[in-house]
């Protein structure tokens, strides 16, 4: 009798935990690009740290507190960062559809970048 109560203890704590927590789900999209998904990017949640990739056709899923606002922030390497807020609902998920655009560089930031990375392979080590 004894284990059955502590079986059913966990399974009571269990559900009041399952009942605070909601998913934040969505896909990452290459604006540029027809809407291509963005692989293997990373999403964060601001507030918490809590971070996943995306998988191969772009989708994320992270764990979220039920009534919270949330700043998550989208990052891959050439895109500028987006950062969305929302609002976890107090019942069901959230799900997002996100883009992100393509860094643009200007021609005389490329002509510095360029001019100092001259200068670093040409000044000799004393």
């Amino acid at each position: 009798m004894k284990h059955f109560l502590i079986a059913l203890s966990f399974v009571f704590t269990g559900t009041l935990f399952a009942q605070n927590s909601n998913t934040i789900s969505g896909e990452l999209f290459d604006a540029e690009l027809e809407n291509t998904p963005l692989a293997f990017a990373e999403v964060l949640i601001k507030e918490t740290g809590e971070k996943t990739l995306t998988n191969a056709e772009g989708s994320f899923k992270l764990n979220a507190t039920q009534n919270t606002d949330y700043t998550l922030v989208f990052s891959f390497a050439g895109y500028d960062n987006k950062e969305v807020s929302i609002k976890t609902a107090s019942k069901g998920n959230k799900t997002l559809k996100v883009m992100l655009h393509a860094k643009t560089i200007s021609f005389e930031d490329l002509a510095m970048a360029l001019a100092k990375a001259e200068n670093k392979t040409t000044t000799p080590n004393n």
